[in-house]
């Protein structure tokens, strides 16, 4: 099981996913044929849930029904910030390699590219929502941060949100180990 889970889904929580609108009986005859079990299309989408939760089921199922059921994240707002600084284009590059270590350390996905001169972080992180239902947790987000030079200062964009916060703060702290970096 994965670590981003605070427990694993019990077989009436796997009933219930499986019951909801979203998930069709197609869905759960697709889930026995990878187990090599045939079932009838005509059986009921009920008498095919309260079967397959019988069976033993993983992680990789639990995956499957929560992207059925999973909330679609809608898009965040974006902020920018304006750095004036001595530091250059090689700089931010260096601390962005840094912050992918960090965020590849926590199992998440992080690319590096630059693009017409800016530099572009493009992360894929989960988002925890406990107080949501078992299949309903873990939201997949992407996010880019993107660090623009213009004329004599730095323009960072990113998603209004803690977590981009936290990230930034990350790109600025290794930049200020080695310069003074004011923000305006």
């Amino acid at each position: 099981m994965k670590s981003n889970y605070l427990y694993s889904v019990t077989d009436k929580a796997l009933y219930d996913g499986l019951n909801q609108h979203k998930i069709t009986s197609n869905h759960i005859v697709d889930m026995f044929l990878k187990r090599g079990v045939l079932v009838s299309k005509q059986t009921l989408k009920k008498s095919l849930a309260q079967s397959f939760c019988r069976y033993h089921h993983d992680y990789y199922d639990h995956q499957l029904i929560a992207e059925v059921l999973g909330m679609t994240p809608r898009k965040e707002k974006i902020t920018s910030s304006f750095i004036k600084t001595e530091c250059k284009a090689d700089d931010f590059w260096s601390a962005a390699e840094d912050l992918k270590k960090k965020i590849i350390n926590n199992n998440d996905q992080c690319n590096i590219y630059s693009e017409s001169g800016s530099i572009i972080i493009d992360i894929t992180y989960s988002s925890l929502h406990y107080e949501k239902s078992e299949f309903n947790q873990i939201v997949k987000k992407n996010a880019k941060i993107e660090i623009i030079k213009k004329d004599d200062k730095y323009i960072i964009r990113r998603p209004d949100n803690e977590k981009m916060d936290d990230y930034v703060d990350d790109i600025l702290n290794t930049l200020s180990a080695f310069f003074k970096t004011v923000v305006a």
